[in-house]
């Protein structure tokens, strides 16, 4: 895991850095197949980069409100020496701090209050999305009714961006993965699988699964198998479901399926802190999955007898909803 990436002198947090690449990847591909469905190219674009926007927003707000975050965000405004550091804010050592000159050069914060490190007073984190703390489900649900008020402004055809959109999120969510494994976030719970890997000293997973050296014990490695499943997502819905389609928006109802189904059974295999409901029986990216899943089914059906391509054919122009 490689939390900064090290270009001269210049570092780049590898979170946001792979975060980019996935929204560009994202951006270019959306581009590139809106002229096959007649969606003029500079709306695509402009929809796009509205995505990347309200796509944060709503990322950040489930994060803040469901993932069991937000007294952290309030406490490192109002008294920072409330918000516990992994492994307790203890040198990886084991020792008390002594001064928040050696909190500081460990990279453990900027206070130390007795014997534990804390972050520092910073009333502006909540909006600084670049350290991480993005639920990826939060922004395909906040995105939806923006993207649909916007697609039918510009009368793109708001299931003729929806198909784009099938493969388009599930490919940016793939490569973003990645950014979760080099942060070190998002981890599994503890495996005696060959595939499993330790954590180094200093992760969240060596504090919440404490292995040998300040290593973690080997566990699930959650991004990457987040990331393979969003990649076979993205096959499946680009070079399957797309060109097989029967109905306007069908690709992004099957897409909406198979991510329900893939994230609630991965789901019982993470371990860090997302939010859990009904005394941890359920995290809260599977109750939004659940839905998600039956509205797909319903959609598809219902998209079948209203919107078939023998009533709305591919090489007609678009409107508001077709």
């Amino acid at each position: 895991m490689h939390p900064v990436f090290h270009i001269g002198p210049v570092e780049f947090p590898a979170y946001f850095t792979v975060l980019t690449v996935a929204v560009m990847s994202g951006i270019l591909l959306a581009w590139h197949k809106a002229g096959s469905l007649q969606i003029n190219r500079n709306d695509m674009l402009d929809l796009a980069f509205l995505m990347v926007f309200m796509g944060v927003v709503g990322s950040r707000l489930l994060h803040v409100f469901a993932d069991g975050s937000f007294w952290d965000y309030v406490h490192l405004c109002t008294d920072p020496t409330l918000v516990d550091l992994p492994g307790g804010g203890k040198l990886l050592s084991g020792a008390d701090c002594v001064s928040n000159q050696e909190c500081s050069m460990l990279g453990l914060g900027s206070i130390c209050d007795e014997g534990s490190c804390h972050p520092g007073r910073d009333c502006l984190r909540v909006f600084k999305v670049w350290y991480g703390g993005l639920a990826f489900l939060g922004g395909v649900v906040f995105c939806i009714p923006i993207g649909i008020w916007f697609a039918l402004r510009r009368r793109m055809g708001v299931w003729r961006v929806a198909d784009v959109a099938g493969f388009v999120v599930p490919l940016g969510h793939a490569v973003g993965r990645l950014g979760c494994w080099f942060a070190g976030c998002c981890y599994g719970s503890a495996s005696t699988s060959e595939l499993a890997v330790s954590y180094p000293a200093g992760m969240p997973a060596s504090v919440d699964h404490p292995g040998v050296f300040g290593m973690s014990q080997s566990v699930h490695p959650m991004p990457l198998w987040e990331s393979m499943s969003g990649f076979m997502i993205f096959l499946i819905s680009y070079y399957v479901v797309f060109p097989r389609r029967r109905f306007h928006g069908e690709n992004f109802w099957w897409f909406l399926i198979m991510y329900g189904v893939a994230r609630f059974v991965l789901e019982f295999f993470r371990s860090d802190a997302r939010g859990v409901w009904f005394g941890g029986l359920l995290t809260t990216s599977q109750l939004i999955g659940i839905p998600l899943v039956f509205v797909g089914l319903f959609m598809i059906r219902r998209g079948l007898q209203r919107y078939p391509f023998s009533k709305f054919p591919q090489t007609d122009p678009p409107d508001r909803w077709i």
